[in-house]
């Protein structure tokens, strides 16, 4: 049973907040198709790109993979800015950020 790590999300939904940010994917209980089913529809999704392996020291056809997993995960009915769980760091390529947006671009299209 995946559970949530942040149960405090109900009431930052409550007091105002529009936008959930930062989903980190490695960490527990921010299963980010959970807390889609769960809050997508009062609250938007800023983030959830792994940014600790996966974007500096992944394969490009491994950034395509997280890319999609994100994007198939939260971007049902809109409501998600796909981008990193956090900064995207030096050591991640000029060609892997390209290849984020080429994605998302393919997935919108």
């Amino acid at each position: 049973m995946l559970r949530l790590h942040a149960p405090i999300i109900p009431e930052l939904i409550e007091i105002g907040v529009a936008v959930l940010n930062a989903l980190q994917p490695n960490a527990e209980g921010m299963d980010l198709g959970l807390l889609k089913r769960r809050y997508g529809d009062r609250v938007s999704f800023f983030g959830g790109l792994d940014t600790k392996q996966v974007l500096p020291f992944g394969t490009l056809a491994q950034v395509e993979r997280e890319v999609e997993r994100v994007i198939d995960a939260a971007s049902r009915r809109g409501r998600l800015i796909l981008a990193g769980a956090h900064n995207i760091q030096p050591d991640t390529s000029v060609e892997k950020v390209l290849r984020i947006f080429e994605i998302a671009r393919g997935c919108l299209a």
